[in-house]
């Protein structure tokens, strides 16, 4: 299968409450819309389009570097018509992939599962359950479990609000398909958009048959509108890696009360205390201990390290057998070799110490 992904990235983001576009709004130290391309780049695909238009220049600086083709949305009409703009660039034998560059969490199995499962069909669409799904569009079936609609919230009935699976926004459907449908799409909703969920109902209508996927898990396709939901997510994102780690042997005393801001390479029986915050590209060796509210950025250390409490590090470079604090500060371009104490309350930059 030759896939196409799109990402919509066009969106303000008023809830945010922000001047910035809300894919810009960072997790983990990095921009929403990043960590959703970073995704995109796991799956085999021909062609990655983002669509962007609020902040069109500050979105497309965020990767500028990389392997996508911009398209500019200049009217915010809808999913639907955002994903009519890309539609000339891509081949009618592929498939799309739709993306959003507000959902950062979504997981290569669960779109795994959703491109294989549009093979057959031709389309196929991500659904969760929700104990309370306000703000998301239902999913409607018929009485052999079929789908046979999407139903924005703002649209449905007292009946269809109740339903709690819903639609999660990712669907994978045949170019051709869409090309032969989009112009179907019509605005006569609340919200006077064209909503490329509305795709559902034209197959239905045409015998095309809507496989669905169940998402991994709900948290996953959970949108960042609210800095409340980027808490959120910025949490759970923070506890999967934390115990990612802990699988690969490190031991973290709270897993709630950990952040990993950037990449880590580390070795064996390393101890990490609470409110430890590591951020940029960091490796450590084997046998440390990081003691409680300690951070560190872009530093290599060695082995048999011991930071204790309250220290920062940044940049530098630390040599096996060193101890480091408590109150210490290790400014930029530093280099400790082994063996080498620093106490209470020291600050050192741009610095070799042996």
């Amino acid at each position: 299968m030759s896939l196409s992904i799109i990402i919509l990235a066009a969106g303000q983001g008023k809830r945010m409450r922000s001047d910035k576009p809300k894919v810009l709004n960072l997790l983990a130290g990095k921009p929403l819309l990043t960590h959703v391309y970073e995704t995109a780049m796991k799956i085999e695909h021909r062609e990655i389009y983002i669509v962007y238009g609020c902040g069109g220049e500050q979105v497309k600086n965020t990767l500028k570097n990389s392997q996508v083709c911009w398209i500019e949305q200049e009217e915010q009409l809808g999913t639907g018509h955002a994903v009519q703009q890309v539609l000339p660039n891509i081949p009618k034998s592929d498939h799309i992939l739709i993306l959003y560059g507000d959902v950062p969490l979504i997981s290569e199995v669960s779109l795994a599962k959703l491109i294989e499962a549009a093979t057959n069909t031709g389309l196929s669409l991500l659904t969760a359950y929700f104990d309370e799904p306000h703000g998301y569009g239902r999913i409607v079936r018929d009485d052999n479990d079929n789908i046979i609609a999407i139903v924005e919230e703002k649209d449905a009935t007292i009946e269809q609000q109740n339903i709690c699976e819903v639609n999660a926004g990712f669907m994978v459907i045949s170019a051709e398909i869409l090309n032969q449908w989009i112009d179907f799409l019509k605005n006569k909703n609340k919200q006077n958009e064209y909503y490329l969920t509305d795709m559902v109902e034209i197959a239905v209508k045409n015998n095309i048959r809507v496989s669905p996927i169940l998402a991994e898990s709900a948290i996953e396709v959970q949108g960042v509108n609210t800095r409340s939901q980027l808490s959120e997510a910025e949490r759970y994102y923070q506890i999967m890696q934390a115990h990612h780690l802990m699988d690969k042997g490190v031991g973290i005393a709270d897993p709630s009360r950990f952040d990993l801001r950037g990449s880590l390479e580390i070795g064996l029986d390393n101890e990490i205390d609470v409110n430890v915050v590591m951020e940029g590209k960091l490796k450590l060796g084997n046998n440390n201990t990081i003691a409680p509210n300690c951070v560190i950025k872009d530093t290599i250390i060695g082995n048999n390290v011991r930071i204790f409490a309250n220290s920062v590090i940044e940049n530098s470079i630390i040599g096996n057998d060193c101890h480091i604090g408590p109150f210490a500060r290790i400014r930029p371009d530093s280099v400790l070799e082994d063996h080498v104490h620093i106490g209470n309350f020291v600050e050192i930059k741009k610095s070799t110490l042996c």
